[in-house]
């Protein structure tokens, strides 16, 4: 497992958050807007050593990257702003996580000013920054108990189009990988799936479809088209692209596709009840138990669905250890603050119909 505890300070909709507490599996729940998903990019952005993984959870939501084509003269507010609480760039994002005596810390610090300043440098619109030839957005620290400390910086270039994200090349602190609803690239599956079939893990991933789709009895991958098709096999007389199934079978496979792929890892996936019936929810935890437990993959979720935390609270009990991890997170007057329930008291709450999603 990763981590048991994590801090966040001044990012997103966070001033300040502990979720403490966390275990092999983990759900969070709660209202919209209450940083759920914000939670899950604060645990990718701790995987990796440089702010690219910062720009991509932009992606994941759906917003456009770093535009560097401005028209006229101007000022263009830095795209990493919106990272900050409140956009207050004066007071550091500080995401510090810990299990037992291992702790990593990443500091990121905003450069003044905040914009990027742009005028037109020839007739024919070209674009530069106003007196540089690139501009410092932000600042990374990284630190952890191993007192390997090291920076890096997000430097735009504007009139080569170009970000650098530091010369502090280093391996990732952690394998993570962050399945959004939102955004979502086929090829990513088809190139994981590709490499657990060279590994002969196909059997796990066609016994987890069984669960939706009982006739399946192979998956492949194959070239169509200039791209890479998942393609099953239901006793029909060719084999059907696995798309032409559903979204839920499509999510089965990208949950333990991506489980296989993070050995020791974390898997971090947003709304994991989505494109999911109810009735299959309970052996879809059940099957995500036993992966992570035998790959020691940490999950993190989240969820609105309270079928789903049954599901879940219920694949987890008869077990040797609950090792379920269940956290609501709410608005109060100090802010988002997170409430941990252990085994008993999340029960209690199912059983008493208390308000937990």
């Amino acid at each position: 497992m990763i981590y048991s505890k994590v801090e966040v300070q001044n990012f997103r909709c966070f001033e300040k958050i502990t979720v403490d507490g966390l275990k092999q599996v983990n759900l969070i729940t709660g209202q919209n807007n209450v940083g759920k998903t914000a939670f899950l990019e604060t645990m990718f952005i701790m995987a990796g050593t440089s702010g690219e993984l910062m720009l991509r959870t932009d992606t994941f939501r759906g917003m456009p990257g770093i535009s560097i084509n401005l028209s006229g003269a101007g000022a263009t507010e830095s795209p990493l702003n919106s990272f900050f609480h409140n956009f207050n760039t004066d007071k550091e994002i500080i995401l510090r996580a810990e299990n037992e005596d291992n702790w990593n810390k990443v500091t990121i610090k905003s450069s003044a000013p905040s914009t990027i300043l742009m005028s037109t440098s020839d007739s024919e619109g070209r674009m530069a920054l106003r007196g540089d030839q690139s501009r410092v957005l932000c600042e990374f620290v990284y630190e952890n108990s191993k007192k390997d400390n090291f920076a890096n910086k997000l430097t735009l270039f504007p009139e080569k189009k170009q970000i650098s994200f530091g010369d502090n090349v280093r391996p990732a602190f952690f394998e993570a990988i962050f399945l959004h609803n939102v955004s979502y690239n086929p090829k990513e599956d088809a190139d994981r799936l590709g490499r657990l079939l060279e590994t002969k893990k196909d059997p796990e991933v066609v016994g987890a479809l069984k669960i939706l789709e009982p006739r399946i009895k192979d998956i492949k991958i194959a070239p169509r088209g200039g791209d890479i098709t998942i393609l099953i096999d239901i006793g029909k007389d060719r084999l059907i692209p696995l798309a032409l199934s559903g979204l839920g079978m499509i999510k089965v496979l990208r949950l333990i596709v991506s489980m296989l792929s993070v050995p020791g890892g974390v898997l971090l996936v947003d709304e994991i009840e989505v494109g999911l019936h109810w009735k299959a929810l309970l052996p879809i935890w059940q099957v995500i138990e036993k992966i992570a437990k035998q790959y020691d993959v940490q999950v993190i979720a989240t969820t609105h669905s309270l079928d789903c935390v049954r599901s879940a609270v219920e694949a987890f009990s008869g077990k040797q250890k609950f090792d379920l991890g269940v956290f609501r997170f709410e608005e109060t007057k100090q802010g988002i603050q997170s409430i941990a329930y252990n085994e008993g008291s999340i029960k209690a709450a199912i059983e008493n119909d208390l308000e937990i999603r």
